[in-house]
């Protein structure tokens, strides 16, 4: 498990990458992509791995938090600019410095490159590993919008 806050002096900022602009303030809300998952099903072009993800998850690691009840983070900005960086359709993403809101959630660290091997996945890696994302059973807080480089420009645009 990621360190949890015990409270507010002392709580671990992880980052956030969202396609929207947000305030230093709003609150991010669990379970947008699971939402989105249910909502289209099968239709959906990843309910099938997230599928395979959530049975394993509920057999062999029913202690993490779901993937479709969750919401997800890097450790670290490196984090999430290698998640961005790996992500094409997502160029437009800003990184923001978060809080977890709720200091006894349940995390899990998983390495996001493994994500098509439900074993592999569920797999914990440490915070320090270059692909960890966290998974994170709470909201988290706006603390602060981070400003992207030129390397995240819009495919064939040279503006950042």
């Amino acid at each position: 498990m990621f360190p949890a806050p015990t409270g507010a002096a002392q709580a671990i900022p992880v980052f956030h990458c969202a396609g929207v602009l947000l305030e230093p303030g709003a609150v991010i809300e669990p379970g947008n992509f699971g939402r989105v998952i249910r909502r289209y099903g099968q239709q959906h072009n990843l309910y099938n791995r997230e599928t395979l993800l959530e049975n394993y998850r509920t057999k062999h690691h029913p202690q993490a938090p779901s993937r479709l009840s969750c919401v997800y983070a890097a450790p670290s900005e490196s984090n999430a600019v290698t998640f961005l960086s790996a992500q094409p359709t997502r160029w437009s993403d800003l990184i923001y410095r978060v809080e977890i809101l709720d200091p006894t959630a349940t995390t899990f660290c998983a390495d996001l490159t493994q994500v098509a091997d439900p074993t592999l996945y569920w797999s914990r890696v440490l915070p320090s590993h270059p692909n960890a994302e966290l998974l994170i059973a709470s909201p988290i807080k706006i603390l602060e919008r981070l400003t992207l480089g030129p390397a995240f420009s819009a495919p064939g645009s040279s503006a950042p």
